[in-house]
């Protein structure tokens, strides 16, 4: 489950400031092309954008989304919401995207993903609201740098202008920063500590490698002996699992894993007992499948060898059944409240295959040929739940519940 809304302090910014605020989010997601339209007769657009998508080597296009921008202390009426739907004259766009401070109460988000899904428009909507918002300014704080000020709280602050630096190779800089603030005595600035002296490590020189290693395990081992698993979690209300899974795929871990990858995970498993558990992707069993003649899908479960299920390669739309795996034990992450499948399936998005471990609010995925952004994410605990993945004779994709999912293991 995503953070609470209103962490983020928004109605500290003008509507033009939040309407900015949001291109450098949605440039963060992989938007491009976007343009801030004039305030007047805008026709329920204060952004357009593109969002390129590639389904395979051969297959490239780009989907214009309209945006709207909506800083308010309540959420837009249905009424509200017809209207700027109903303004432009001639759509243009493939996408309407709402996006707002305020909570969605699910009467609302209902409304809409009814007016999407009865195609009354002739375009698909989606809404990007203040709880989507705040986890995408939180997770993506170095995009907001110039109102960091005014966003976040002062901890939050010291964590964006780290982050900031960060995101931009300025690791000495960063690791200054967070001992100035006293990074060993607060289990989320240790952490930020460990990745930067990580990467620090890996662009030294060869008579300091050895201190930079050594003081990059003394501050991962202090972060997660003062309890950054629980505290991270309860701070993101996110599971522990799935903060295990961030610790052990961070990428900027990745320089210490790469030197030491058994001492890596025995650090992590002797805090987290269980951190070694199989990396499976799979599905649950009601998960749906599409297959030749039947695009709504068949039950994940119900399909066995020499089955054919359909691929999003046009080249090869058909693709057989070689075996279906189980598995139990998993932990797993539901999507948008439609997609439930293992932290480590790959799926696809418009830059390339994703574990869904890896997916924020706002990132995209591609589903029947569509870019789906990101909208919530809730992770479920292992359970003894017996989860499926199809490996088909060849290297292929297939469609669970619409999206494009990897069969490879």
């Amino acid at each position: 489950m995503m953070r609470d809304a209103q962490h983020v302090n928004w109605r500290a910014l003008s509507p033009a400031e939040f309407v900015d605020a949001c291109s450098l989010m949605l440039e963060g997601m992989g938007f491009v092309d976007i343009v801030v339209r004039d305030g007047s007769g805008d026709q329920g657009q204060d952004l357009t954008c593109s969002l390129p998508m590639t389904v395979d080597a051969n297959l490239h296009f780009e989907q214009r989304w309209a945006v709207q921008c909506k800083l308010r202390s309540e959420a837009p009426s249905p009424g509200e919401l017809n209207d700027d739907l109903s303004k432009p004259a001639k759509p243009d766009f493939d996408v309407w995207l709402l996006m707002t401070n305020a909570t969605l109460p699910p009467k609302k988000r209902e409304w809409i993903e009814e007016r999407s899904r009865t195609k009354q428009f002739p375009f698909r909507i989606e809404a990007l609201d203040g709880v989507a918002l705040d986890h995408i300014a939180l997770s993506r704080s170095h995009l907001l740098e110039k109102y960091a000020e005014r966003l976040f709280s002062r901890e939050e602050l010291l964590e964006a202008n780290a982050a900031a630096l960060m995101s931009r190779d300025e690791y000495a800089n960063a690791l200054d920063l967070l001992s100035r603030a006293g990074a060993s005595r607060n289990p989320r600035l240790a952490f930020l500590a460990a990745c930067t002296l990580s990467m620090l490590y890996k662009a030294s020189r060869d008579g300091e490698k050895r201190e930079m290693r050594s003081r990059a395990w003394e501050m991962l081992e202090i972060a997660l002996d003062s309890g950054y698993i629980a505290a991270w979690s309860a701070r993101t209300s996110c599971p522990q699992e799935k903060v295990v899974y961030d610790i052990l795929h961070d990428p900027e871990l990745e320089p210490l894993k790469d030197v030491a990858p058994r001492k890596f995970l025995n650090v992590v498993e002797k805090r987290w007992p269980g951190a070694k558990k199989a990396r499976s992707r799979c599905f649950p069993a009601s998960v749906r499948v599409a297959v030749p003649g039947n695009t709504d899908g068949i039950p994940i479960e119900a399909l066995g060898s020499g089955d054919a299920v359909l691929t999003a390669d046009p080249h090869e739309p058909v693709a057989t059944v070689a075996r279906v795996d189980a598995s139990d034990g998993v932990g797993t992450i539901r999507i948008n409240g439609v997609l439930e499948c293992s932290l480590y399936q790959q799926l696809l998005t418009p830059n390339g295959w994703r574990r869904a471990g890896d997916l924020r609010s706002g990132d995209v995925l591609c589903r029947r040929g569509e870019g789906a952004p990101v909208l919530s994410l809730e992770f479920r605990p292992p359970s003894a739940e017996t989860l499926y993945h199809p490996i088909l004779e060849e290297a292929h994709s297939f469609l669970a519940n619409g999206f494009i999912a990897s069969n490879v293991k």
